[in-house]
């Protein structure tokens, strides 16, 4: 993505270091991955250059950095959090450890890694990347690509987008999930990925299996696009600036499941990853930024201290809805126009 006009950079930086001076403002920052994919439909992307950057110019302003456990607990304790930023980043990609990590190291800025714990122990791809490389990756589909009854129906239609191209996959290569879908593939993706969002765990992940099945192609992993190994996850939590926090085991949506599955989902998360790194994980950040009432009652249940939501608005909330806010891949001061600081929001523990 091409870096943002420089008058955008300059209007985002003004106002930014304005809202922040004139207000006791905090903020958790959330990323995904450190990378400088050609293709990101999901958007999930910094590249290193511009994540070096944004960091520098947050430091060159005064802002003060902390993990997400820290910035909870200065709360808390009534401590002051103004121009206060913790960088947090989900899922536990493995770019977060080689390229995130060095420069976050480098800059001695601390961090939040919130982790599915599933993929980091089986190494398996991440389930909405699967959808990504069966459909806008090049190579050839049949017309159709279907679900039996007997994991969940589902039939889409690729005529006329069966065989797609090096030459169209450069040209598609800016496309995001949330714009208009330039070809059938890419609407087949969007449905599918909707589709296997509503399903529990084993229901997606037997469907997706089914899916690659019907399309006549195997299981695997983008090197690009994997998931922390345990030994690198390890190296992470040995620097004790690095908090590591859950993400849930298998990245469900967790509305959809049962209570025993997201006491699962939630305490089982926690008990891996301290299993794996010997320490203490505090918090968890929900995936797709989904939850409710109940969900935040079994938080409680499985010992965590704070919880992260999505993007939010600047209404009063507890330590378990945490607003973060996503940053785009921009350079320096110009974070991304979505980025809305929530200054002065009251934290009621």
């Amino acid at each position: 993505m091409p870096n943002a006009p420089r008058g955008l950079a300059r209007r985002t930086l003004s106002s930014l270091s304005a809202y922040l001076r004139r207000t006791p403002g905090y903020a958790v920052l959330m990323y995904h991955r450190i990378a400088d994919d050609i293709q990101d439909p999901w958007d999930l992307c910094v590249s290193p250059d511009n994540f070096r950057a944004q960091i520098l110019w947050m430091k060159a302003q005064g802002l003060r950095f902390s993990t997400v456990a820290d910035l909870v607990q200065r709360i808390e304790q009534g401590k002051d959090a103004r121009q206060r930023v913790a960088i947090s980043f989900d899922d536990g990609y493995a770019d977060n450890y080689l390229s995130a990590y060095p420069i976050l190291s480098e800059l001695d800025i601390p961090a939040t890694f919130f982790v599915a714990s599933g993929y980091v122990e089986s190494g398996r791809e991440f389930w909405w990347d699967a959808i990504e490389r069966l459909f806008i990756h090049p190579g050839q589909l049949p017309a159709t690509v279907e679900l039996s009854p007997s994991t969940e129906p589902l039939l889409l239609h690729l005529a006329g987008a069966t065989d797609y191209s090096e030459t169209e996959s450069w040209i598609h290569r800016h496309w995001r999930w949330d714009d208009p879908a330039p070809t059938a593939r890419h609407e087949a993706m969007k449905q599918a990925w909707h589709h296997l969002f509503r399903l529990s765990p084993a229901r997606r992940d037997a469907a997706l299996v089914e899916l690659l099945e019907n399309a006549g192609r195997a299981e695997g992993v983008i090197p690009s696009r994997r998931a922390m190994t345990p030994v690198e996850l390890r190296a992470l939590a040995s620097d004790q600036r690095m908090e590591i926090g859950a993400h849930t085991i298998s990245h469900p949506n967790l509305t959809v499941l049962d209570r025993a599955a997201q006491t699962e989902e939630l305490g089982g998360s926690r008990r891996a990853l301290e299993a794996l790194t010997g320490r203490e994980v505090r918090g968890l950040a929900y995936p797709n930024g989904c939850y409710d009432s109940e969900i935040l009652d079994l938080m409680v249940e499985a010992k965590f201290r704070y919880g992260c939501r999505n993007c939010g608005s600047g209404r009063n909330a507890g330590l378990f809805e945490l607003p973060r806010f996503i940053v785009k891949n921009a350079h320096g001061g110009a974070l991304s126009p979505d980025v809305h600081w929530h200054a002065g929001l009251k934290i009621q523990g």
